[in-house]
């Protein structure tokens, strides 16, 4: 067992109890104390509880890619420094993703008890996470910077993929999952967040120049467009025993009508499950 080893354990020790100790003030900032886990409200509950993961991902790939096992405080520095700027882009990108995508009255719903909008925000919130550890990674100012730009590029290519698949289901995400429909969220969170598994391969390596760089990430990045007729050809077609199509079809009517948990639970599965073997590919 090596320094780096045991230097990068130690770090992510500390992280965690620092993330969860930013989190809860965050939470408790929240109006009416959103997200908490003594709430007897179980939306926030399970919000507080994705949230809590997709904080403690973030430390623990954080401690790992700016640990260099040379200089502990320098590596402590960086690291905190990279945590940090990780943390504030990823709620503040999880709070806009969700507004933006599931509209303003996702906050109400939880508040109300919807666990259908917690799920989905959660869901959101583990993606960004995704994408800001695999971003996070560096020892000095300039990779600082490369790192928040290419997280930003890498937001915006996720959130194109889920608005694609959006406008690919014949049912309204927003307006089903407000209507407290857990097959709907679960669908949402599982491609959201298996395209972010697939562009956070993209982010992956080491930077080689702006043009070789962005190119190598476009290249990776598009493969998650392959996750849509997946879904339609695996879950929708030859699961359900129909003929696959572009949009609608079996999977969105039992996800969207029959609100089918069970269906949603493997439209999720799948997904997941393809982009990780398509990152491992790439």
């Amino acid at each position: 067992m090596d320094r780096s080893f045991l230097e990068a354990f130690g770090l992510t020790v500390a992280f965690c109890v620092v993330y969860a100790s930013l989190l809860r003030v965050v939470q408790r900032v929240q109006r009416t104390g959103r997200a908490s886990f003594v709430d007897e409200n179980p939306a926030h509950r399970l919000y507080a509880a994705l949230q809590s993961v997709s904080m403690l991902w973030i430390g623990a790939s954080v401690a790992h890619q700016c640990a260099t096992g040379e200089d502990l405080v320098a590596d402590a520095l960086w690291a905190f420094a990279f945590g940090g700027v990780g943390f504030v882009l990823s709620m503040f990108a999880g709070q806009l993703g969700v507004r933006v995508l599931l509209g303003s009255r996702l906050g109400q719903e939880i508040d109300e008890g919807n666990t259908a909008a917690a799920l989905a925000a959660g869901g959101h919130h583990i993606a960004v996470a995704i994408l800001v550890a695999e971003s996070a990674a560096g020892t000095d100012l300039f990779g600082l910077g490369l790192a928040s730009g290419f997280f930003l590029l890498g937001l915006v290519c996720q959130q194109l993929v889920v608005v694609l698949f959006r406008a690919l289901t014949t049912y309204d995400d927003a307006e089903q999952i407000a209507g407290e429909n857990m097959a709907a969220a679960m669908s949402y969170a599982g491609t959201s967040i298996a395209a972010a598994l697939i562009i956070a391969r993209a982010l992956s390596g080491e930077f080689e120049g702006w043009s070789t760089s962005l190119l190598g990430f476009l290249q990776v990045a598009c493969l998650a467009l392959l996750l849509l007729p997946l879904r339609q050809i695996l879950v929708g077609g030859i699961l359900f025993g129909r003929m696959p199509s572009l949009r609608g079809g079996a999977l969105d009517d039992a996800v969207g009508l029959r609100h089918d948990t069970a269906v949603a639970a493997l439209d999720a599965t799948i997904a997941i499950a393809a982009a990780l073997a398509i990152a491992r590919l790439a």
